[in-house]
């Protein structure tokens, strides 16, 4: 008898609400007999945060992990508890699974071994993005990481505005904590002075903080102070 995968939300920084999780992912926790995360330390973290089934120590749950360096191969032995009865969850350090993480691939796979999926929602970085920007979310891309070489990236942001501006559609990505204030300050140097660009730093927190104006008009001030703080960037052309 096949057993379960359910996609966990989470919380998308430390010290954010526990309140913000659904109500019953408690529940789903408890029923868990592993949990598959980006990390041992966040999938830890996340635990830590509630009862384990059979009131087990947090040490004794059973943790794999898939990330950008797990090996296609290794997926079949991701599912293998899953196809003896067993239900695992599958984690991300932050938000939801599979939106910036190569989850869809153990997705697809439990699926292909006719094991259940089960999804549940929370909060998502990219989406709270979206809707508190102000920019259309009728129609959207999320790009993920730009590319990490200057001309490279200068030439794929000429890409997205062409597209943005052909298809009338919100460009968003993500980037390095530790490069986010660099990122932005690219962006407003090479995006057009039209183009109106946001970025919502450190959603969920205290610290929270989302604008949203043309480049023309980001040109003529101080930009905020990023650096160190997790952001999702938006532009529409």
């Amino acid at each position: 008898m096949s057993g379960k995968l359910i996609l966990l939300p989470n919380l998308l920084a430390s010290g954010s609400d526990v309140k913000l999780l659904p109500t019953l992912l408690p529940n789903l926790v408890e029923q868990l007999d592993g949990v598959i995360g980006e990390s041992e330390k966040g999938a830890r973290a996340f635990l830590k945060l509630f009862r384990l089934k059979g009131g087990r120590p947090l040490q004794q749950m059973p943790v794999a992990t898939l990330n950008e360096h797990t090996a296609a191969s290794a997926l079949d032995e991701l599912i293998a508890p899953m196809q003896k009865g067993e239900i695992w969850g599958l984690l991300s350090d932050a938000g939801l699974p599979c939106l910036a993480d190569p989850g869809a691939l153990l997705v697809a796979k439990a699926r292909q071994r006719l094991v259940a999926v089960e999804a549940y929602a929370g909060p998502s970085s990219m989406v709270l993005a979206l809707l508190l920007s102000g920019l259309p979310a009728q129609k959207f891309a999320f790009e993920w990481y730009l590319p990490k070489e200057p001309a490279v990236r200068q030439k794929h942001l000429a890409l997205l505005e062409a597209r943005s501006r052909q298809e009338g559609s919100t460009q968003i990505f993500i980037e390095t904590p530790y490069r986010s204030g660099k990122l932005f300050e690219e962006l407003v140097a090479q995006l057009s002075p039209t183009t109106r660009l946001a970025y919502a730093a450190s959603l969920t927190t205290s610290e929270q903080k989302v604008e949203c104006r043309t480049v023309q008009e980001w040109r003529k001030m101080a930009l905020p102070a990023l650096e160190n703080q997790p952001t999702v960037f938006l532009f529409l052309t």
